[in-house]
């Protein structure tokens, strides 16, 4: 039940889902010149601030700045749980493709060739996910890429963050007792650790795909639409915390 409403919960935090409710409300009510006028005025100013780069890149900062980074400084971690949201698997081409989150990977393939994780923990993501993607062909890249069998292990029947925790630490119980190392997206990492902590464990954290702008660069301030999925990506991770609280 709790996925099911989550799944409802998340178009919420869609910026355009209360621009075209605006549009709606002005088609609608088009007989009511002044109703009409506060809708379309309203949808044009959520349009800028919710495609403005510099200003979804201060409310990120805001949310993410805590979580960035608290690896100690020498010490290797005996696992590494990554989670799963970093690319998908594609059955027209039998490859795995990467998406905008694929730095949860990267950085911990670079993280284990430089000797500071000795295994790496997949957390049911879409590439090798036991109904959607291809474990198989998901180890044979990560081999190419330098990571053996015997550093990867995998986890793939989790549908959610909550179920990343019980789903992984049913795989690797250990990991209730030592210090491993949390890698996921920066505007995840508040909810993830939330998640794991609740479960008793405090794992070491590891931010990736951290945004940043340069507030002097014009480009910034000049709307772009793919701001307005990194505001969803956002929102959703307010919602998931606030639904976690009563839930």
């Amino acid at each position: 039940m709790f996925y099911i409403l989550s799944r409802f919960a998340a178009l919420l935090a869609s910026p355009v889902i209360y621009m075209m409710g605006l549009l709606v409300v002005a088609v609608l009510l088009y007989h009511q010149p002044q109703v009409r006028k506060v809708c379309l005025w309203g949808t044009l100013v959520l349009f800028l601030l919710f495609t403005n780069p510099y200003l979804y890149y201060r409310a990120e900062t805001a949310w993410t700045k805590p979580y960035i980074s608290s690896m100690k400084a020498g010490h290797t971690y005996e696992h590494a749980v990554v989670l799963g949201g970093f690319g998908g698997y594609n059955p027209t081409y039998q490859r795995i493709d990467l998406n905008e989150s694929a730095d949860r990977l990267t950085e911990a393939i670079m993280l284990y060739r430089q000797g500071r994780i000795r295994t790496i923990v997949i957390a049911s993501d879409g590439t090798c996910n036991e109904t959607v993607g291809d474990e198989r062909v998901f180890r044979r890249q990560m081999n190419l890429l330098g990571v053996p069998d015997s550093a990867l292990l995998i986890e793939g029947k989790a549908r959610n963050t909550k179920e990343n925790v019980t789903c992984t630490l049913e795989l690797v119980p250990s990991l209730r007792r030592e210090n491993f190392l949390l890698i996921t997206s920066a505007v995840h990492m508040k909810r993830s650790l939330r998640c794991f902590r609740e479960a008793g464990m405090h794992p070491d954290f590891y931010s990736t795909d951290i945004k940043y702008v340069v507030p002097t660069q014009w480009e910034n301030w000049v709307p772009q639409m793919s701001v307005l999925n990194d505001w969803y990506h956002l929102g959703h991770e307010w919602i998931g915390w606030w639904a976690y609280t009563f839930f």
